[in-house]
């Protein structure tokens, strides 16, 4: 089952995010990734056997849990997705911490449970 999750920047305000899997097959489960091209971000499937930037087309996308997107690592876990045989259960991972913003271009977003659930 899928969350919304709830994601803040003092540039934009908020809004939510569906992540996590559904229930039927195939497989699919939505988590953020950050381009490392344009520095965009778009939510995308880690089961897919590949992933492209929805905003510039480029593969060079990595979870919101690598280094690239994380600010400061938060001590609480938000939504993680365990099952992916490409990306690791860390990289899959969102705490409490910062976040790259792609409005501000700084490590100043956050994630936080937005209570909703989806199938």
């Amino acid at each position: 089952m899928g969350i919304g999750v709830k994601i803040s920047c003092p540039c934009f305000g908020s809004f939510i995010l569906q992540v996590g899997p559904r229930m039927a097959p195939p497989k699919y489960c939505l988590f953020p990734f950050l381009c490392t091209e344009c520095k965009d971000a778009s939510c995308l499937d880690i089961h897919a056997q590949s992933q492209a930037c929805e905003h510039c087309g480029s593969k060079s996308v990595v979870p919101y849990g690598s280094p690239p997107a994380i600010g400061e690592a938060g001590l609480h876990v938000v939504f993680a997705c365990w099952q992916s045989d490409t990306f690791s259960a860390e990289q899959l991972t969102l705490t409490d911490g910062t976040y790259w913003c792609p409005t501000c271009r700084q490590h100043t977003a956050r994630f936080e449970d937005a209570g909703i659930r989806w199938d």
